[in-house]
């Protein structure tokens, strides 16, 4: 319970946009990151030197996203599969600590998207580290209906603390 969803499923089935509109029913704003095409520094921070040491500025869609709605968010990490193994001790911060160059996320929902072996090619999940998939509750999308009802459910019964949802 809690872990961050990965949607496995075709391509052209749905699951981002399905996701999206989770978001949005749930007055979340949903926040693409296109992980295989993307710097670590794009999701930790970029280094800034102060002093001897150094912190990390905020990437732009963390101020930007963060700040609308209070931090409702719904981060949607697209074709995490194909991910290269740079982006691997990113994405374990973000989904694990929920934080990004000091800022909180701690109230944002986090879900992962990833196309089947036969699709993917090099690079699926057999290729995923173990410790990123174990921070992941993975759903098998078919766009049956059976899937899609339990994505809308994700978010009450693996993002949100029973007590949170009871507020």
């Amino acid at each position: 319970a809690g872990l961050p969803v990965l949607v496995e499923g075709r391509a052209g089935t749905g699951k981002s946009s399905i996701l999206r509109q989770i978001a949005l029913d749930n007055g979340r704003t949903p926040v693409d990151l296109r992980v295989a095409m993307m710097p670590p520094e794009d999701i930790v921070g970029i280094p800034k030197p102060k002093g001897n040491c150094f912190t990390y500025l905020a990437p732009g869609w963390v101020a930007e996203a963060s700040s609308d709605k209070g931090g409702k968010l719904l981060i949607i990490l697209e074709e995490i599969h194909l991910a290269p193994p740079a982006m691997h001790a990113a994405l374990y911060q973000l989904l694990q600590e929920k934080t990004v160059a000091g800022v909180d996320l701690g109230c944002a929902w986090i879900a992962a998207t990833a196309n089947p072996p036969e699709q993917a090619g090099a690079g699926f999940m057999a290729d995923m580290p173990e410790a990123l998939l174990d921070r992941l509750e993975v759903v098998d999308f078919q766009n049956n209906g059976e899937s899609e009802k339990w994505l809308q459910e994700f978010a009450g019964n693996l993002s949100i603390p029973k007590s949170v949802q009871e507020a």
